[in-house]
């Protein structure tokens, strides 16, 4: 009987331990992490690191209505015809969390050169899905929109 008090124990603890506020902000930290690795390879261009952090299922909504999936995001930065060159984001990057579903919203400085034509400074407010999998979150879902 006592041992299964302390295994009962045992298990409450870790279950308390686990559900709490510090693993929810662990977890939002790991979100917002990987939403600034997106925006740091995005701008760098690596495509290996995009390959990890974007899903094979990925539908990316530019703010210009046009959509691409992963390999024609990927695709377009490998081959030069779209360029970053800024991707920062503002303060208020917001997370919230619906099991292994992380759902940011961010605003986010952007300069971009398509086609090799440098369009205008943009402030963009975007909404990102990240998806936890495989022991890491991967994005599968971006819109995005001008903010006048």
């Amino acid at each position: 009987m006592i041992r299964i008090n302390v295994i009962a124990a045992t298990l409450a603890s870790m279950m308390l331990a686990n559900s709490g506020f510090a693993a929810e902000a662990q977890t939002k930290e790991a979100v917002v992490a990987a939403d600034k690795g997106w925006a740091a390879a995005t701008v760098k261009g690596d495509t290996a690191a995009l390959g990890k952090l974007l899903a094979d299922d990925l539908k990316y909504i530019h703010s210009t209505g046009t959509i691409d999936d992963k390999s024609l995001f990927i695709g377009k930065l490998k081959s030069g015809e779209q360029k970053y060159l800024k991707l920062e984001h503002d303060e208020g990057v917001e997370v919230k969390l619906y099991g292994p579903t992380a759902v940011l919203t961010a605003t986010a400085r952007v300069e971009t050169i398509t086609k090799g034509v440098k369009g205008p400074p943009n402030h963009l407010r975007f909404i990102h899905v990240w998806y936890y999998t495989k022991g890491a979150w991967q994005l599968v879902a971006h819109q995005s929109l001008k903010i006048p």
